[in-house]
């Protein structure tokens, strides 16, 4: 099963970068990159994590505004009994590695 999860988590991910880049009309933000999903245990939901180069403070407000169409244009590319629910978050593990290069850079 955990494998399952991996494969669907890899397919979420790439899926969904798919349908941010070639469906969703975002310009303000410049590329945007999904970096990771994570799939719940029972698969009612999958946290999809975020980045944008340019800026981040709207970035998840305007991706929860067209999550509508971003869940509609992916369900049938899942071809899953159940679909799990997608929920954005921004990915912050490139600003806490960031944060630790810094402090051994100084010592």
């Amino acid at each position: 099963m955990k494998n399952r999860k991996l494969i669907l988590n890899s397919i979420i991910k790439d899926e969904v970068s798919r349908i941010i880049q070639e469906k969703i009309e975002i310009k303000e933000f410049g590329l945007i990159t999904v970096t990771r999903a994570v799939t719940a245990k029972n698969l009612d939901s999958c946290r999809v994590y975020v980045r944008s180069l340019i800026k981040q403070e709207n970035l998840l407000n305007v991706l929860n505004k067209r999550i509508y169409h971003i869940q509609k244009e992916l369900n049938p590319r899942l071809r899953l009994h159940k679909v799990p629910k997608i929920i954005f978050q921004l990915d912050e593990n490139l600003e806490y590695v960031d944060n630790i290069e810094k402090i051994l850079e100084r010592i």
